[in-house]
């Protein structure tokens, strides 16, 4: 096609990569999962601070991100297959389309057989 080339095997060569990402983010997850943490965890004592840090509050907000973190990695998990899959559907529907310009060029012109068309007028 005039003006670009989209290279097929570069896009088929990318899409294993995604389904290795998919463990990546499998066994990640697994262990977002399993990182919880108890209130007790965030305790800290100080003799030298006039307020004491709430526990609590710091456990809580440990909890909100590592259900943030495990949410993100279960999309990760499940949206990386796809990804891998649209690689191989993209090189494919390119090719498609390349071929079939090219059967159409070259019913529509040849090299050596010009003839003069009728043209409309304007």
């Amino acid at each position: 096609m005039p003006g670009y080339q989209v290279i097929t095997s570069a896009l088929r060569a990318e899409a294993p990569k995604w389904d290795q990402f998919e463990e990546v983010a499998k066994k990640a997850k697994q262990f977002a999962e399993g990182a919880t943490l108890e209130t007790t965890a965030f305790f800290v004592a100080s003799f030298t601070a006039p307020i004491e840090p709430a526990p609590d509050i710091h456990q809580q907000t440990y909890e909100r991100f590592r259900a943030f973190m495990e949410s993100v990695l279960h999309g990760a998990a499940s949206d990386f297959p796809q990804l891998a899959d649209a690689l191989i559907k993209a090189a494919t529907k390119y090719e498609e389309a390349e071929a079939e310009v090219e059967l159409d060029l070259n019913e529509i012109y040849t090299v050596g057989s010009h003839k003069s068309a009728k043209r409309m007028p304007k």
